[in-house]
Parts: C-alpha cells; sequence; structure tokens
C-alpha cells in the first residue's frame, strides 16, 4: 500500500484553543478502496485516525499554541464502531480536555454526517517538545 495523506475537507466549527469540528468526505474514486478490500470497500481505521490527527493538526495550527512543536504519544480508548464505506461524510469532533507538563489532552468523535451513527471515539495525547 503506497503511502497517501487525505487531509480533511472542510472545517464547520473551529473555537480557538478549545475544540474543532471538521467533514470529511469519502470519495468513491479514492485509490485506498481499491487497495483495501477490492470486492468489500471498506475505510481503513488507521486512516480514520489520520482524519482525525490532520483535524487536530488543524486546530493547534489555529490556536495559540501554533508556534510549538508536537509529536503524538498516545491514542488511547480508541474504539471502532461502524465500517466506513465509499459515499460516507465523517463528522470529526474534536476538544481539548486539559493540558498538564506540556501534554496536551484531547477526546475525540468521529460520527456518519447524516444519520449521526457513531463510527469511532477515544482520547489523544500530544507532548510539546
Amino acid at each position: 500500500m503506497q503511502n497517501r495523506n487525505y487531509p480533511i475537507d472542510r472545517e464547520i466549527e473551529l473555537v480557538r484553543d478549545k475544540r474543532i469540528i471538521s467533514l470529511k468526505f469519502l470519495s468513491f474514486n479514492e485509490p485506498i478502496f481499491e487497495e483495501h478490500f477490492p470486492d468489500m470497500s471498506i475505510y481503513p481505521g488507521s486512516m480514520i485516525m489520520n482524519t482525525v490527527a490532520s483535524s487536530l493538526e488543524s486546530l493547534i495550527q489555529n490556536s495559540n499554541y501554533k508556534h510549538l512543536n508536537t509529536v503524538p504519544i498516545e491514542i488511547k480508548t480508541a474504539k471502532f464502531r461502524k465500517a466506513c464505506l465509499p459515499g460516507d461524510l465523517l463528522k470529526v469532533e474534536i476538544n481539548l480536555k486539559n493540558i498538564e507538563n506540556k501534554i496536551y489532552k484531547f477526546s475525540f468523535q468521529v460520527n456518519e454526517y447524516f444519520n449521526g451513527d457513531l463510527v469511532c471515539n477515544g482520547q489523544m495525547m500530544i507532548k510539546a517538545v
């Protein structure tokens, strides 16, 4: 599988230093669907987490912390609850929970936009270096 970056498609809400809500459209023509189970195309969990990370990066770049270099240090309690298929529209919501010792803790939730089904949720931590 080739290394690709699939950024978010749109930010629909941004509260500086607090939260972001973004959208990711899973287009039928994305090459990942041809590679990931050609007979039953599903969007891989790793790509869902890539979408979460892209949203988090956008939140940081639009915050008072944008001058910091950060690295992800932990994805905690991530649970995948529903398969994502071509044509789905994902709504990614990330909220800053707290900051302690240069460690930023966020909660995230990914829902299917139109019917609200929970796709994935959990916590992510990044560290300022």
